[in-house]
Formats: structure tokens, C-alpha cells, sequence
């Protein structure tokens, strides 16, 4: 593949960028920015694309998702790696999407990863059948006969509070009733005291006044003041002494009582003398004019009819009046309890930005969206005679991947459709065409960074369509050049010099090629619509990001929200060790917010440098290998 060695040979995109990726399978692989872009990417491009991410940045999410949509567009993809971790890591981030069916081959592994893959498209499968059919089914039905059930005790309770209200206007008015009763009684009481009243006192000045009898000062009380008044009124217009009208209720007592015992005491000599005479006229004439002042009768006072009751009676009756409408009271606050109740239910029935404040309205509302859910679930009405086998299917498939056997015929229909096929660089590739997988759409090749060009060729040969991702800062694979040695590269009789040298040439361009990384030189010479790169990490510590920093000029960004562990509701993105380990020259390697440590092993203990030794057995640096066993010791010190 011409393009592998000299990415300018392939074709660039066409399609315009922000157009191809699927926003919800954005949302439901949970793709942030970069991702999302380098998902285009791998979408747009017609031959070969480059993706870079170092470990951490969300590379496996990438690929699932790009899977995701190549197999909803009728592709089958091929996904190889040099290790075994990143095709695992890929295929199980696929598994519960509905759309893809994953599968690993292997010769070794081969039984085991179909049984496997089997067993989870078995459960995925029962999955779907209980989440996307048995249990919203179950869930619409239930909440339609929620909503019923609500109208009912709803309606039920509304009726409770009608009555209520009712009952509370009858008892209010009954009390106002008993109320006026009682006043009307007291008035009744009061008027027939005050009329007493007065006919005791008038009847006592009469007896002074006829039968000189003694005044009594005790049947006066400031009501009678009135009376007081007429009487003096009537003593001035026989006898032409003005009174004091405008004096206290007294002085005007006092006056009547002074008039009277006047008379008295002229009346009492006996003497036949003109004042006497005089006397027993005005007393004559006084008492002729007399104003008929009775005690009331008993059926009224001034014809008004008698109350049928006393007071104790109409205080009875209004307590008892009282009572009930506590009574009353004390029902209807139950009754508005329990529809404050109802109605915060309804939040859980229906979906409102502000829930009704009355039954009426939430009633009318709960009405209305029943008959939208009786709708939908008149549309799926077949299913519930299929619920009893849907069920027992699932339980059944759930069983059966407990131990999937990978020659049953649903098994074997699986493996047929497989749509993500998993497989190792160095693998037999041979497995590929043998389980029915000559060829694919797409290869997507992980940690290409470590391959070698003739373990990109093999997968990059089995698709028109390639996509590289990997990492040329990181390291890249190792290439053992030691058998080609001196002794290899001397002339024997009957070989040419110059054809010698021409296979060293080869074999030097070999190693630079595979050493060098042949997937640094693709990314910076492909198309720029062909590649793109993921720049925020979910990994490391951001101290530890800002150290790998170095090598990618300070393009990393972490996606961590809460790396210090300072919020508990963010413990997917703590990276916290809370170590604190101190060397046995008392130093501090660690402490619990430090996160990186640069070690010097440039100088040894006596500050002379360091240099790594190396043979035919290999490198070493004794310098680092006394350290590491020093720093070693004192963990296991302090642990």
C-alpha cells in the first residue's frame, strides 16, 4: 500500500467537516470535543486517516465510537493492535450498543472469545428485549392505571372538599344563628331587668310619695337617671321649682329623693296650715299624673314576643355550635393535608415545570395526558399478549450465556453477522478468511506507534480504507539489529562487494524506518483534513500531565474536574494518593499533594557523572540501579 510509505498518494476528503458525526451516538458514547472531531475525521476521510492520542486521552472511546457509526452505515470494521489490551479495551467498550456485534479471533483464544462475545450479544439481546420492549410496555401501562388511579382518589377527594366547604358554610351560618339567639336573649334579659328596674323604683317613690313611706336609695342605679329626670320634671310643673337637669344621674337622684322627702316631712306635722295644704295639693296633683311604670309581663316587653330560651340555653346552644364548626374546621384542614398530598404526587405522574396548586386543574391536566399515554399504548397493544413469552425469552437467553455454546445456531448466526471484528497484529491472519472475514470496509489499527510496517500491512490489506492511531512521542517499537554484526558484514568468496553493501544500506533504512516511527512522518505529511489529535487526558494527575507536557508543546489539558478529591460527587476524577514517604537521609520523596519527583542521576555520590556501560549483553547504568534499589528499600520500609 503505497500510501502506508507516502501518505501524500492519498486521496483527501470531500465531505464538508461538521456534517457526518451523529450527534447522539455523540451523547451516548459521551465524546468531548476532540474526540468528536477526530470521529469526523475517521468518517470523512475516503483512504487513510491519522489520529494521535496519548494513553489517557480517551483513544478507545474514539474508536468504539467510530465503529458505531461506520456499522450503522452497513460497514464491517476490522480493529488490530499490536497488543491484545487495546483490541479487548475496544470491543468491550462496543458491548450493549444494539448496532454492533463485536467479535474477537484468535487461534489460541479463538472457542473462548466467540463463546464470550456470544454470551454478551445473549445478554445484551435479553437487555434490549426487557429495557426497549417488556419494560416500557409495563411502564406505560403502569403509569396509565397511576394516572386513573390518581384521578380516582382525586376526584373522591375533590367531592370530600365540596362537602367540607359546604358543611363549614352550614356551621358558620348555624353559629352566626346561635349567636343572634344569644344576643337576642341577652337583650331580652337585659330590656326586662332595666324595665324592673325602673317599675321597683317608680314603685318605691310612689309608696313615699302616697303612703310617706322611707326613700330607699338602693333602687336607684345611673340607669334610672332618665327617670330621675321625668320625675322632677313633674315635681317643677307643680310646684314651679326648676331642677337641675344637667347634674350626674346622683344629683338628679338626690333632687327626686330631696323633693319627696320635702313633702314627707310637710305632710308628716299634721298641721292644717297653708303649706300643708299646699303640699297635699302638689302631692294630689303629682300623683294623679303618675305615669303607669309596671312590672313587665311575661309573655314581652313592649309586645315583643319572650325568647323560647334562657341565657345558659343560648350559650349552650352557641358553644355546641362552636364545637361543631371545630369539628368542621378540623376535617376540612385534613381533607386540604391530603390534597396538598395528591397534588406533590402528581410531579412523579407528570412531567411540569410547575405543578397545580388546586385538584381541579391538576385533574383537568392528569386528564389530558392520559389520553395522549392511552393513545400510545392503544399503538402497542399487541405487544402484552407477547409479554409472558418476551420474558421467558430473556430468561432463557440469560441462561444460555451463563455457557454459550459456540456452535448453537444462534451462535453461529451471530458470528456470521459480526460487524467488529478483533484480531492482533501478529496474529495467524489466516483465522480471518477461515471464519468468513476475507475482507472489510475499514481497519482501524491501535498503538501503531509500536508495530512495525509489516504488521500495518497485513490488516491495511484486508480494507480499501485505513485509519491509524497512535503516538510517535511515544516510544516506538524495538528493532534487535545484533545479528546483523561485524562478522555478518564481511565479504565471503563468493559474494559481491558492492551487492553486500547495497543489503546493509537496505537493512539500515529498515531499522531507521521502524525506529524512527513511521507514524510521526504520515501525520505531519497527510492531508490536515485526514488527521486530527486528542489533546485532554483523563488519567493523570495534572502535575504528572504537566511533566509529559514537555513532549507534546504544551497542548494537553486534563478532563479531570476534581483530580484533589475535593468534592465528593466527582470520585471518577480523583487522583489521589495521600502517601507520604520520607528517604532514609531525610529527604521527602512523596507527600500527599505531590505527585511527581525528578530524581539526579547525572552525578554519583562523590559528584562524579554517571555514564550507562554497555556489551553484547546489553545497557546498564550501575548509578540508577543503586537508586531504584534505595527507593525501593524505603518504600517497603515505609509500608
Amino acid at each position: 500500500m503505497a500510501s502506508l510509505f507516502n501518505v501524500t498518494q492519498a486521496a483527501g476528503p470531500t465531505a464538508r467537516p461538521g456534517r457526518l458525526l451523529n450527534t447522539d451516538l455523540a451523547k451516548l458514547y459521551r465524546l468531548n470535543e476532540d474526540q468528536g472531531a477526530a470521529v469526523e475525521v475517521m468518517l470523512a476521510a475516503p483512504e487513510l486517516a491519522h489520529t494521535q492520542g496519548l494513553s489517557g486521552s480517551g483513544k478507545t472511546t474514539m474508536i468504539a465510537a467510530a465503529c458505531a457509526h461506520f456499522v450503522r452505515s452497513g460497514q464491517r470494521v476490522l480493529i488490530a493492535s499490536q497488543t491484545n489490551l487495546a483490541v479487548e479495551n475496544a470491543l468491550e467498550r462496543l458491548i450493549g450498543d444494539p448496532e454492533v456485534r463485536p467479535l474477537w479471533l484468535s487461534r489460541n483464544e479463538g472457542e473462548q472469545k466467540k463463546s464470550a462475545a456470544i454470551a454478551d450479544w445473549y445478554r445484551m439481546a435479553a437487555d434490549h428485549a426487557e429495557n426497549a420492549v417488556c419494560n416500557p410496555f409495563r411502564a406505560l401501562t403502569n403509569e396509565v392505571v397511576g394516572m386513573r388511579n390518581w384521578q380516582e382518589r382525586a376526584r373522591k377527594l375533590a367531592r370530600s372538599q365540596n362537602e367540607s366547604a359546604q358543611e363549614l358554610h352550614v356551621r358558620e351560618t348555624e353559629l352566626d344563628r346561635a349567636n343572634a339567639s344569644l344576643d337576642e336573649v341577652r337583650l331580652h334579659q337585659e330590656e326586662r331587668s332595666q324595665a324592673q328596674a325602673r317599675a321597683t323604683w317608680w314603685a318605691m317613690a310612689h309608696n313615699a310619695l302616697a303612703t310617706l313611706a322611707d326613700w330607699d336609695p338602693s333602687c336607684f342605679s345611673p340607669a334610672l337617671a332618665t327617670d330621675a329626670a321625668n320625675l322632677l320634671t313633674m315635681f317643677s310643673a307643680h310646684d314651679g321649682r326648676a331642677p337641675r337637669l344637667d347634674v350626674s344621674p346622683g344629683a338628679l337622684h338626690r333632687q327626686a329623693q330631696e323633693r319627696i322627702q320635702d313633702i314627707q316631712s310637710r305632710l308628716g306635722t299634721g298641721s292644717d296650715s297653708a303649706k300643708d295644704k299646699d303640699a297635699e295639693r302638689i302631692r294630689s296633683q303629682i300623683l294623679d299624673a303618675w305615669p303607669d311604670v309596671s312590672l313587665p309581663v311575661q309573655d314581652g316587653i313592649d309586645g315583643k314576643k319572650q325568647p323560647s330560651q334562657t341565657v345558659a340555653q343560648a350559650e349552650a346552644a352557641v358553644l355546641r355550635e362552636q364545637q361543631s364548626l371545630e369539628d368542621a374546621q378540623s376535617r376540612a384542614n385534613e381533607i386540604c393535608s391530603k390534597s396538598n398530598m395528591l397534588l406533590s404526587e402528581i410531579g412523579g405522574l407528570l412531567d411540569l415545570p410547575e405543578l397545580p396548586t388546586d385538584l381541579a386543574s391538576a385533574i383537568e391536566l392528569c386528564e389530558g395526558h392520559e389520553d395522549l399515554q392511552n393513545a400510545r399504548l392503544k399503538d402497542v397493544e399487541s405487544i402484552r399478549e407477547w409479554l409472558p413469552l418476551l420474558d421467558q425469552w430473556a430468561i432463557d437467553l440469560r441462561q444460555q450465556a451463563e455457557n454459550p455454546p459456540a456452535t448453537d445456531k444462534m451462535g453461529e448466526r451471530y458470528v456470521n453477522s459480526a460487524n467488529v471484528i478483533g484480531i492482533t497484529c501478529n496474529s495467524d491472519f489466516k483465522i480471518l478468511s477461515d471464519s468468513g472475514f476475507p475482507r472489510f470496509d475499514v481497519v482501524i489499527i491501535d498503538e501503531v506507534s509500536k508495530a512495525t510496517p509489516l504488521e500495518l500491512l497485513r490488516p491495511m490489506l484486508l480494507a480499501p480504507k485505513a485509519i491509524l492511531v497512535g503516538d510517535h512521542r511515544q516510544l516506538p517499537p524495538t528493532f534487535e539489529f545484533a545479528s546483523f554484526g561485524p562478522s555478518d558484514k564481511l565479504p565471503t568468496e563468493d559474494e559481491d562487494p558492492d551487492a553486500l553493501e547495497r543489503e546493509t544500506d537496505l537493512l539500515r533504512r529498515y531499522e531507521r524506518l521502524t525506529t524512527s516511527s513511521l507514524f510521526r512522518d504520515g501525520f505531519s505529511e497527510i492531508n490536515p483534513g485526514s488527521r486530527a489529535a486528542l489533546y485532554t487526558q483523563y488519567r493523570m494527575h495534572p502535575q504528572i500531565m504537566s511533566l509529559v507536557n514537555r513532549f507534546y508543546d504544551g497542548r494537553l489539558g486534563s478532563g479531570l474536574v476534581d483530580p484533589d478529591g475535593l468534592n465528593n460527587g466527582a470520585e471518577w476524577s480523583w487522583r489521589i494518593h495521600g502517601l507520604s514517604l520520607n528517604s532514609r537521609t531525610g529527604g521527602q520523596y512523596l507527600s500527599p499533594h505531590a505527585h511527581a519527583l525528578w530524581i539526579d542521576s547525572t552525578e554519583d555520590e562523590v559528584g562524579r557523572a554517571a555514564y550507562e556501560n554497555s556489551d553484547n549483553t546489553g545497557i546498564e547504568n550501575q548509578l540508577e540501579a543503586r537508586l531504584v534499589a534505595q527507593i525501593v528499600e524505603d518504600i517497603a520500609e515505609a509500608c
